[in-house]
């Protein structure tokens, strides 16, 4: 009797390797599952030249350098990785500074927050494998300082979805 259950189990896990050599993808799975992503970002101050911004898959921080009653804008360019024709996906954001107390954001995406969302918050949707691009624009106070020197900070966009 212990043979045969011993018989048994040798053949399934024949099969089963049998079965991941064979696929191009894998017995139980195939294909990375689809994402949204951050594959960019710049931030723009005033009439400087933009930057760059340091992104990961979910996180982009932009360093910036601010002066009293500058304004600025951060582009992210947002996709699906994995993505197939026909799904689409929400996001959500949630934008912030290193000096807060100065910086005000004056128009974001209505699926942008500027503190904890809310469980009823709705998403953006993103379709396709286009390139999504969503603007954060920003205003500094004057009470931050004189334009000059000009002060570093940053300004990071959070992503998540929904």
């Amino acid at each position: 009797m212990a043979l045969l259950v011993l018989a048994t189990l040798v053949a399934v896990g024949l099969v089963l390797v049998l079965a991941e050599l064979s696929s191009p993808c894998g017995a139980l799975a195939c294909g990375t599952v689809p994402e949204p992503v951050i594959r960019g970002a710049t931030a723009q101050v005033g009439s400087f030249t933009p930057s760059a911004c340091q992104t990961t898959p979910d996180v982009a921080t932009c360093r910036v350098y601010l002066g009293g009653g500058d304004n600025g804008t951060v582009s992210l360019n947002v996709s699906i990785r994995g993505q197939s024709q026909g799904q689409s996906h929400q996001v959500e954001f949630l934008v912030y500074s290193s000096a807060a107390s100065y910086v005000s954001f004056t128009s974001i995406p209505s699926c942008a927050h500027t503190s904890a969302p809310s469980y009823e918050d709705q998403g953006c949707q993103i379709s396709g494998a286009a390139v999504e691009t969503f603007h954060f624009s920003f205003v500094v106070s004057k009470d931050y300082g004189d334009a000059t020197p000009r002060w570093p900070d940053s300004i990071s966009v959070v992503m998540w979805a929904t």
